[in-house]
């Protein structure tokens, strides 16, 4: 499976869910953690960073997480860095819920050098 595609400097990193919940609390900050250190990840293995972002797109299984999520993703650009251009849209459903662990949001980036 593919997390990443390169082409020239434009790093597409795939549509990243939560694999676990750390804390076991599953809640929509929980799970943007768990998702942001994930992308964080494949973009230092390839080269990139958060502050290398161009545009991000947010999926959320109920708009009102809108303000959860924001509270966590603002935190993973460096000083006076802001967040890139991103879109939110709420969807009826995500892949990868299971009965009792539903994935509430899905994050994909767009970066650049």
């Amino acid at each position: 499976m593919n997390l990443l595609f390169v082409s020239g400097n434009i790093a597409y990193v795939d549509g990243a869910i939560p694999a676990y919940a750390s804390d076991g609390k599953n809640d929509v900050q929980d799970q943007t953690k768990i998702v942001m250190e994930s992308i964080g990840r494949i973009l230092k293995a390839a080269g990139y960073d958060f502050d290398d972002a161009l545009k991000v797109s947010v999926f959320l299984s109920d708009i009102k997480h809108y303000s959860a999520f924001n509270e966590i993703y603002g935190n993973y650009w460096k000083g006076d860095a802001k967040p890139p251009a991103r879109e939110a849209f709420e969807v009826a459903a995500l892949p990868g819920s299971k009965s009792g662990a539903p994935v509430l949001l899905e994050v994909s980036l767009i970066a650049g050098k």
